[in-house]
């Protein structure tokens, strides 16, 4: 994947945390207003949680570990072509042979700089400061809902759950599209619930 491609992804994550993409996985359904939710949450956007929620999304975007590998494999490659057509001697090739090695990774550090201004303020845009986003989990379906929005989501459309300090993200049962939500819409019990539904009929 190009830098462009990878820019491309970034932006895709952050639009997905805010569900601007939702429409692809959203079903009609009448359980919201039928059944009371097992778990809810609301949580009020402070002046970090965009560049905390950016720089998750991005983190997680960038370092999959398909990825890291794809970078290793790239800059050893890199290496050895540059070591091989400069041909140094001594000393000189073991520092010709880190710069090639250095290459890629300094290639994603940048697209990762160039990508968090961008992604920041689409968040910033969609969930301002002081404005509120919360999450219901029902027996079958979560409702999301900011101040543009309100999306019910099937658990039946995704197979696994990942957590981290930040970031809780919903891996798809088809296809390679994640969503990304912000980890303060989930206390250990709403998350555990969540996994135990994800993937069911």
């Amino acid at each position: 994947m190009g830098c462009r491609g990878v820019l491309v992804a970034t932006g895709r994550a952050v639009l997905e945390l805010l569900n601007l993409e939702s429409e692809r996985m959203a079903e009609s359904t009448m359980e919201s207003a039928a059944t009371p939710p097992r778990f809810e949450r609301t949580m009020e956007i402070d002046s970090q949680f965009a560049r905390r929620v950016t720089a998750g999304s991005l983190r997680y975007v960038l370092l999959t570990p398909n990825r890291l590998i794809r970078i290793a494999v790239l800059s050893l490659v890199i290496s050895l072509a540059v070591t091989v057509t400069a041909r140094p001697e001594g000393f000189a090739v073991a520092g010709v042979f880190v710069l090639g090695f250095l290459v890629m990774p300094v290639v994603y550090f940048l697209v990762f700089a160039l990508a968090f201004p961008r992604a920041r303020k689409q968040v910033d845009d969609r969930l301002p400061v002081g404005s509120h986003y919360s999450m219901a989990l029902g027996e079958d379906t979560m409702v999301l809902k900011d101040g543009f929005a309100t999306t019910e989501v099937s658990y039946r459309l995704f197979k696994s759950v990942w957590a981290s300090k930040s970031l809780v993200v919903l891996h798809p049962r088809h296809g390679r599209r994640t969503t990304i939500l912000p980890r303060e819409l989930f206390g250990a019990d709403s998350l555990a619930w969540l996994t135990s539904r994800l993937g069911t009929d």
